[in-house]
């Protein structure tokens, strides 16, 4: 961490849950993220968001994440709320780092957030890392030792 801390004066954690798997007709229904710096964590949220008037989670994806509509009306925040609240999160006069499992789901979901919100970061490059990625070769590289020290 401290290797990509010299490199990024910020790094942002992320994950999204989701109504669906299209990010332009499927909505983001929690969003978590935390600011990294060599401070250590500077910011976080971890919130449900409120879908549009008149829609409502599926049941499959109340199945799988075990957000409900009523969670989401008891407790989210507005949408263009969690919008900006991530969007400051990467505002930086250098580059950022976002970090996720599976980068891509979620970097196109927050895509078509901020241009649903019409807002856009400041901040002069966005670069991503892939923890699904990083994991998979760690796991490789690890089980590629362990057979050949067999």
């Amino acid at each position: 961490m401290r290797k990509l801390l010299q490199q990024f004066k910020k790094i942002v954690f992320f994950d999204t849950e989701t109504t669906g798997l299209d990010p332009e007709k499927d909505q983001i229904i929690e969003l978590a993220a935390a600011l990294v710096t060599e401070n250590g964590i500077e910011l976080k949220i971890d919130a449900f968001c409120k879908l549009p008037e008149g829609e409502k989670i599926p049941e499959k994806i109340v199945e799988l994440t075990h957000i409900t509509d009523d969670m989401l009306a008891d407790k989210g925040i507005d949408y263009r709320e969690a919008c900006r609240i991530f969007c400051n999160m990467l505002h930086s006069d250098s580059e950022v780092l976002l970090v996720a499992h599976n980068i891509q789901f979620d970097l196109l979901f927050i895509l078509e957030m901020f241009k649903r919100c019409g807002m856009v970061p400041k901040a002069p490059k966005l670069r991503a890392l892939d923890s699904l990625i990083r994991s998979r070769t760690a796991t490789e590289r690890s089980t590629t030792f362990w057979r050949s020290t067999r």
